[in-house]
């Protein structure tokens, strides 16, 4: 499990606009692993996530820092509105 860890962390911190979008979907993915509507959820993330929220989810990263949960919830990302998957995004962030 700690090289899917990392991959994922990589894909949070990465300059490429998709490989976060990826990153953030992986964490949706593993959050609803066992429930059947998870990858309805993933999906609904990837469409409608824009480039402009991953630019600045990406900007709150610069030089390795890990905003707050207000701050990554004031991005208003779909499926990251609430406390569980913005604290499982930031346990990947602290890693």
């Amino acid at each position: 499990m700690g090289l899917v860890e990392e991959y994922i962390v990589r894909l949070l911190r990465s300059k490429n606009v998709i490989d976060v979008k990826y990153g953030l979907a992986n964490v949706i993915y593993w959050g609803y692993a066992r429930i059947p509507y998870g990858p309805t959820r993933v999906h609904k993330f990837i469409n409608n996530t824009t480039d402009k929220q991953i630019n600045r989810f990406q900007e709150l990263l610069l030089n390795g820092a890990v905003p707050d949960m207000a701050t990554i919830k004031n991005l208003h990302l779909p499926e990251f509105s609430g406390m569980p998957f913005i604290s499982k995004v930031l346990m990947f962030l602290i890693r």
